[in-house]
């Protein structure tokens, strides 16, 4: 009897044995599955966010090399780039209507400026080709100006200044009216600051009411533009000689009868 007791207990060690090594490869497949699962999950979150990243970098690129593109097209021979100056925005976009600010008060027929400065503003008018009488808007106070009818082809410009009767470096406010309806923008080309070429470039600090903000347009049903305090807002006002010859420019139109209505250091505001 004692071949068969050794022979059953050497099945059952045997089976034993077996049965443990097939759990542990069970548990170790379990880990390792586990483990590449994780590994994978890992992967791809690396790759989507690289690919994000790449894919960012490509339409930074891009945008640039469209920016650099648009003054080639134009037919009047512009320097660029200029010194010290941002990139314009992307050509051919629909101008946004911003939020920096509340709409301002108009009244109908009438160009309405306020001076939310603490410095007087100076304005010297253009209609058409004719220099008008000279103006004056001290700090805090704001003056109604009637519609101007100018020759056909051209408007009305007001250039505006810090400093008495220096206009070199005005904002100008431009507009004009035909057949009940008013064009209108800003332009701060001419009050940037100029390199020792006389080159223009970003520098804004002589652009009257700019380091608290400007707005232009009617008090509503309109695009108004709002150039931030101190911002470079090439889609909100002129920045740029002929605009760089963009398809978007930032002019807009309204009926005249909504107005029209300027702010300088238009942050300012305190009503």
């Amino acid at each position: 009897m004692q071949p068969l007791i050794l022979l059953l207990s050497s099945a059952l060690v045997a089976s034993a044995t077996h049965h443990r090594h097939e759990n542990f490869h069970h548990a170790r497949d379990i880990h390792l599955t586990r483990g590449v699962d994780d590994i994978v999950d890992s992967i791809k979150n690396n790759t989507n966010e690289v690919a994000g990243k790449i894919s960012d970098a490509i339409d930074s690129v891009l945008a640039r090399v469209e920016s650099w593109v648009i003054p080639a097209t134009c037919p009047w021979k512009i320097s660029w780039p200029l010194p010290d100056t941002p990139m314009p925005t992307v050509d051919d976009v629909e101008i946004p209507q911003l939020s920096l600010f509340p709409r301002p008060d108009s009244t109908a027929n009438t160009l309405t400026i306020y001076n939310f400065c603490d410095y007087d503003l100076f304005f010297e008018p253009h209609i058409g080709n004719t220099l008008g009488e000279i103006g004056h808007i001290p700090a805090g106070g704001k003056l109604d100006r009637p519609f101007e009818a100018a020759p056909e082809g051209s408007g009305v410009n007001l250039k505006v200044s810090k400093t008495e009767g220096d206009y070199s470096k005005p904002v100008q406010i431009e507009y004009a009216v035909s057949a009940g309806t008013v064009w209108y923008d800003i332009s701060l080309i001419d009050c940037l600051g100029r390199t020792e070429d006389g080159l223009r470039n970003g520098d804004t600090t002589a652009c009257a009411g700019h380091e608290a903000g400007l707005q232009m347009g009617p008090a509503k049903d309109a695009l108004s533009f709002q150039c931030g305090a101190g911002a470079w807002c090439d889609d909100q006002a002129y920045l740029y000689e002929e605009n760089l010859c963009k398809k978007s420019n930032p002019n807009s139109a309204c009926s005249a009868d909504k107005g029209m209505a300027v702010e300088f250091c238009a942050s300012k505001r305190n009503y």
